[in-house]
């Protein structure tokens, strides 16, 4: 009933959130690829008031999604630095 009386954009944020929400447990927690916590401006920036976007990176035959964040400071997105779980 909450869905119908949100607008499209209320609906979009929602799915941001949510997408983030599955990334961030898979590539901060993952198993195979582990992504560094965001930082710019020499603070930990937070997926969830900043907008974030994915992006995809193949990692041998598999492929996951990592999180870039805007930095609300200097207004540049954060390049997203991983390491390999072996």
């Amino acid at each position: 009933m909450l869905l119908m009386k949100m607008t499209s954009h209320q609906k979009h944020l929602a799915e941001v959130k949510l997408l983030t929400a599955i990334y961030a447990d898979e590539v901060f927690y993952g198993k195979l690829v582990h992504q560094e916590k965001p930082a710019c401006c020499g603070r930990l920036l937070d997926l969830y008031i900043n907008p974030v976007r994915f992006e995809e990176v193949q990692v041998g035959k598999s492929s996951t999604n990592l999180i870039s964040v805007r930095c609300p400071h200097c207004h540049k997105w954060t390049v997203p630095t991983y390491g390999l779980v072996m």
